[in-house]
C-alpha cells in the first residue's frame, strides 16, 4: 500500500512540475498571412468501406490520402464523415492536377474522398475520347443521406 502511494505522490508531484514549466501562449494575430485553402476536391473512391480506408490511410507505392472520407450510410442517421488529414496539413489526394492556372492542388484544398463503387473498366486506354469510354464506366447513384453529410462537412 505504502509504495503505492508512493508512487501516486511521485506521480502528481512530477505532473504539477511539468505544468509549472508549460509556457504561456498568447494570441497575438499578424495580418501578414494569406489562406492555404482555395479550392475543395470532392472525389469518389470506387472501392467499398473496407479498401476506402486501406486506400487512404496505408502506406504503400502509391499513396494517398485525403481529409475526409465520408461513408456509405451504414446506420439511420446516414454516413459517417471521418477525418483521416488534418486540415492544416497536406492531404495526397489531387495528384498532378491543374485548375484555372494553379497547379499542385494538394497544397491549396482540402480533398473529401466519397465511399461509392462506381468505376471504369480496364480497358479505358484503349477507347480515349470516344463515346464508347462513356459505355464502359458505371456510375452509381449516392444516397440521399451520404450527399446531406456532404452538404454538412461543406
Amino acid at each position: 500500500m505504502y509504495s503505492r502511494l508512493k508512487g501516486l505522490v511521485l506521480c502528481i508531484v512530477a505532473l504539477l512540475l511539468s505544468s509549472c514549466s508549460t509556457p504561456t501562449v498568447i494570441n497575438l494575430p499578424s495580418q501578414n498571412f494569406d489562406q492555404r485553402v482555395k479550392y475543395i476536391v470532392l472525389h469518389y473512391t470506387s472501392q467499398n468501406l473496407e479498401q476506402s480506408i486501406q486506400t487512404l490511410t496505408m502506406p504503400s507505392d502509391f499513396s494517398v490520402s485525403s481529409h475526409y472520407l465520408l461513408t456509405p450510410p451504414q446506420r439511420p442517421q446516414g454516413s459517417q464523415i471521418l477525418r483521416l488529414v488534418d486540415e492544416d496539413k497536406r492531404a495526397w489526394h489531387a495528384g498532378r492536377s491543374y485548375w484555372h492556372g494553379d497547379t499542385e492542388l494538394n497544397y491549396t484544398s482540402i480533398g473529401i474522398e466519397i465511399v461509392n463503387q462506381s468505376g471504369c473498366s480496364d480497358n479505358l486506354l484503349a477507347l480515349g475520347n470516344s463515346p464508347a469510354f462513356y459505355s464502359a464506366c458505371r456510375f452509381d447513384d449516392f444516397p440521399d443521406q451520404q450527399m446531406d453529410a456532404v452538404v454538412k462537412l461543406l
